[in-house]
């Protein structure tokens, strides 16, 4: 056997062994899930209307750059908002329709991209007391390509990244007003 065909069958078997691991991966008990938990120095009110409100959020979510509500539904529950994103010089339209609403203590919405993803995200706040508040984030995604399948654990590290980023970003935002009074 000459060594060209050796190293193709190296590469084969190194590839198979590859996706096994992927595919075994994505099956495991939380693919698709990012959670974090996050203490914030405000309380569950003020922090609210971050969470809330589609403005406050472009101050906070990396590559927000629109947001599109529905004005047909009166009440939070059933109301879809698109929040425009722009990522790799792409614009991605994420839709998301709200399925709980507690003010100030519990917001969730189902999230969807056609042909991306779809899954369900809850903001859950807790008062700690002294003006400070627990922001629990949960969310559970399912990927609709076999590659973004296969790469899901890629994708949720990914995703669990970006929301690690964001909410750094809202607990430093929300701390600066706070301290300049507006």
């Amino acid at each position: 056997m000459t060594l060209l065909w050796r190293l193709i069958r190296a590469f084969a078997a190194f590839l198979l062994v590859a996706i096994i691991v992927l595919v075994a991966e994505g099956h495991r008990k939380d693919a698709g899930v990012v959670r974090l938990t996050a203490d914030i120095d405000t309380t569950p009110e003020l922090l609210w209307p971050w969470l809330d409100e589609g403005a406050p959020a472009k101050k906070w979510v990396e590559g927000l750059v629109e947001v599109r509500s529905d004005p047909a539904v009166p009440g939070p529950v059933g109301k879809t908002e698109v929040w425009v994103m722009q990522e790799n010089g792409q614009k991605i339209e994420v839709s998301g329709t709200c399925t709980e609403y507690l003010r100030p203590s519990r917001l969730s919405a189902h999230l969807s991209v056609p042909g991306t993803f779809d899954g369900d995200q809850t903001y859950q706040l807790t008062d700690l007391g002294g003006g400070r508040t627990r922001l629990e984030v949960i969310g559970t995604f399912h990927y609709s390509g076999w590659l973004a399948r296969l790469l899901e654990p890629f994708i949720t590290h990914q995703a669990k990244n970006k929301l690690d980023a964001d909410i750094s970003r809202l607990a430093r935002t929300v701390k600066a007003q706070s301290t300049s009074g507006r």
